[in-house]
């Protein structure tokens, strides 16, 4: 008797499925070589995040939150290219234990920074703009959370996805990284500067960092409802039993 990925048809006794490194989530379309949206590295069904994110964010959740700086001290490049790399070219997901947590995060926001587009989409991004530039703070709110409707499914559930993390960063003492540090950080790669001019993005800096602290703000449950669906099978779930992917395999 054994089990067998049924993502990646791995076989291993039913057990050692404990001991497996990590979990599968279904891979995209995209390749290494290539420059893709995020749609073409998120699996075809919901929860719509990529593989490399949902591994090294749970990796950065077990190991990094207790660590000072943490997103903010840069890795050796040549490391998060090549972390990056076996990700995108490897068919499954390379271990993450004994990979610096820093190399890590270099991996997540090399990544953010590698897209077509933001995860903010670009037919959207003046919607964004514009909910944050309103006065009344139930208003941005409102709007908000409209625009973050609008966005197409691997932007959204992904966004989600991020956004619950870098609050639970935010929120770790350990971390000394607040809410401030982490939008300036990762404004520019998940909101972008839409079709700025040169001249223009001095302004849109100011409005994209608004725009990503709002998006801190919205409340964790209302991010869940995408990147952590209830159903237990979710790859994205992390309560469920270790190797849940795994089904009898097929000894004929």
């Amino acid at each position: 008797m054994g089990v067998k990925c049924e993502q990646f048809r791995a076989l291993a006794h039913p057990e050692c499925r404990s001991l497996l490194p990590l979990t599968c989530v279904p891979p995209g379309r995209a390749l290494a070589h290539q420059e893709g949206s995020i749609a073409d590295f998120a699996p075809s069904t919901p929860p719509m995040v990529p593989a490399l994110l949902v591994h090294c964010i749970n990796e950065v959740e077990k190991r990094g939150l207790t660590e000072r700086g943490i997103y903010r001290i840069c890795a050796v490049d040549k490391d998060v290219k090549r972390l990056k790399e076996r990700f995108l070219r490897g068919c499954g997901s390379p271990s993450l234990s004994s990979e610096d947590v820093h190399v890590i995060c270099g991996c997540i926001k090399d990544f953010l920074r590698s897209l077509k587009e933001p995860l903010v989409s670009s037919a959207l991004w003046a919607d964004f703009m514009n909910a944050a530039s309103l006065a009344e703070p139930s208003d941005v709110t409102a709007q908000m959370v409209h625009a973050v409707s609008q966005l197409p499914q691997p932007n959204r559930d992904t966004l989600a996805f991020l956004v619950l993390h870098l609050q639970k960063v935010s929120e770790s003492p350990g971390c000394e990284m607040g809410v401030d540090n982490l939008a300036r950080m990762f404004a520019p790669s998940v909101v972008g500067y839409g079709l700025t001019t040169a001249a223009q993005m001095y302004t849109a800096t100011e409005k994209i960092f608004t725009v990503m602290q709002v998006l801190f703000n919205l409340p964790g449950d209302y991010w869940s409802q995408w990147a952590c669906p209830s159903d237990v099978s979710s790859p994205l779930n992390t309560n469920r039993p270790r190797g849940f992917f795994f089904s009898p395999a097929d000894t004929g």
